[in-house]
C-alpha cells in the first residue's frame, strides 16, 4: 500500500486515494488527442487503416457536398469538426477509435 504525508504524519492511502493516484499516473502516460491534424496526415492514416475507399463514395453523395469541400480543400482537420463527426458515424467508429486515428495521424511527418 502507498503512503502519503499529511500534516507531517505519514499514513496509508485509502483505496479511493490510491485509485486517484493510479488514474493520475495513467493519465500522465496517455497520449493527448490533438485538436487538429493536417488533411494529409488524416488521409494517410485513414489509408493505412484501410478506410479511404468508403470515404470517397460517402463524400460523393450530393447531400455531403459541403463535407467534400472540407475534405478536398481544408489544410487542417479539427477533431471535433462536422466532417469528422460524419465520418465517425459513416465508418461505424467509436470516439476512442477516432481519437487514436488522430494520435497516430499526428505522428506522420
Amino acid at each position: 500500500m502507498n503512503t502519503k504525508v499529511v500534516d507531517g504524519v505519514r499514513r496509508d492511502l485509502t483505496p479511493a486515494e490510491e485509485q486517484i493516484e493510479i488514474d493520475r499516473a495513467e493519465a500522465a502516460l496517455s497520449p493527448t488527442v490533438p485538436v487538429s491534424i493536417t488533411r494529409a496526415q488524416l488521409k494517410k492514416q485513414l489509408h493505412r487503416s484501410g478506410f479511404n475507399g468508403n470515404i470517397t463514395s460517402f463524400l460523393d453523395q450530393p447531400e455531403n457536398a459541403e463535407l467534400k469541400i472540407d475534405w478536398d480543400d481544408s489544410h487542417a482537420v479539427l477533431r471535433n469538426s462536422e466532417l469528422i463527426t460524419a465520418l465517425t458515424s459513416e465508418l461505424n467508429k467509436t470516439e476512442a477509435e477516432v481519437d487514436q486515428l488522430f494520435i497516430d495521424g499526428s505522428l506522420i511527418v
